[in-house]
């Protein structure tokens, strides 16, 4: 990974802006490449609802694994969750789960490898919401419920295989899993269930970068208002319900698809990491570049993990979409979350936040 001159770019850029210089040639060349990328994520695609924008630039490193101070017992982020003033990082490799404050301050560490109460044992997705965050426990069958500001374990439900899981503004939480006889859980705090509803049937032959047979069971979730959101990473499907109803309100796929060979313009070659919720209720996907070739050889000289940016959609709940756009990052950032304007992602090594601006044309 190139995450310690990643680092230096985020604090440079910093400087940069701090100093008021807004027209050096560093930020000049960045945000001309975030230009380029929009404007080719949006080649091919329907532009007549298409919008200029948003762009974003890294504005701190929130959490960083060489932070030992701060940092004492962390290893790797698997994937984070964000309440309104915790960030919470699920550490896939110790099985722990790590508490900080919004400006990166560690807070407390809970959870150990194991099969009892307060034990994990392959981390999935997790959420946080005020005095609670619930974490998908895979290899025991279960979601955990934790408090937020001590990291005690509070209770559990039987789900089995639970991909990914997110808290609603009514207490309640969704968890999601192939392999249940419904796609969604919902229950509340208590552990009760509420109701099971969907199922996953993305098509068949849109399997994505060759691996088509895991695409039911790498699910990912997000909740906003009276909306789920479902998606896999290696499927070019999306799914909204109403969470409350179980009502399915809409399916799309992303045109062109995704890895795309069947253009006859160019080869799409990405692959979605992540997709989310923005503060507007809109659908924002993660795309991650999986050749070095794009954009008639731009970086033709790069493997794919050494591409310094990545792509996103953005869609209403309709399937309608509204834009693309593209923030500077390494190949490895797969997992991202908004909160309030700000947007942060996260790879094994750090988490990062990166705020709005406008970039004049």
């Amino acid at each position: 990974m190139r995450s310690s001159g990643y680092k230096v770019f985020v604090c440079l850029y910093a400087i940069i802006v701090a100093s008021g210089c807004a027209d050096s040639t560093v930020e000049q060349e960045n945000h001309e490449e975030l230009v380029v990328w929009e404007q080719w994520l949006e080649e091919g695609i329907d532009s007549g609802n298409s919008q200029t924008g948003p762009y974003y630039v890294p504005s701190d490193t929130v959490i960083y694994d060489d932070d030992i101070e701060i940092n004492p017992t962390y290893s790797s982020i698997g994937t984070f969750a964000i309440s309104d003033s915790v960030i919470i990082v699920a550490d896939y490799v110790e099985e722990k789960l790590h508490a900080y404050s919004l400006d990166g301050e560690f807070l407390w560490s809970s959870g150990q490898p194991g099969e009892g109460p307060g034990c994990l044992s392959a981390i999935g997705g997790i959420d946080a919401a005020e005095g609670i965050f619930a974490v998908c426990n895979m290899n025991l069958g279960r979601v955990d419920l934790f408090n937020i500001d001590t990291g005690s374990y509070q209770g559990t439900v039987s789900i089995a295989w639970p991909f990914d899981v997110s808290i609603s503004d009514d207490s309640l939480i969704c968890a999601v899993s192939a392999v249940e006889g419904s796609i969604v859980t919902v229950f509340d705090y208590q552990g009760n269930i509420i109701n099971r509803f969907g199922e996953w049937n993305p098509p068949e032959t849109d399997g994505m970068v060759g691996w088509p047979e895991y695409g039911n069971v790498n699910l990912k979730c997000d909740i906003c208002g009276d909306m789920l959101l479902l998606s896999s990473v290696f499927y070019n499907y999306f799914q909204v319900y109403n969470y409350r109803t179980g009502a399915l309100v809409s399916s799309f796929t992303r045109t062109p698809s995704l890895p795309g060979n069947r253009s006859t313009s160019r080869e799409w070659e990405l692959r979605i990491n992540d997709c989310v919720f923005d503060e507007a209720g809109d659908i924002v996907v993660l795309l991650c570049p999986t050749k070095q070739n794009w954009l008639n050889n731009r970086y033709a000289e790069l493997s794919a993990d050494e591409i310094p940016y990545k792509g996103f959609d953005i869609y209403d709940v309709s399937g309608v979409r509204k834009e693309g756009f593209a923030v500077e990052t390494d190949w490895f950032s797969s997992t991202a979350q908004f909160s309030g304007n700000d947007l942060y992602l996260a790879n094994a090594e750090m988490l990062v936040k990166y705020s709005p601006v406008e970039i004049n044309r």
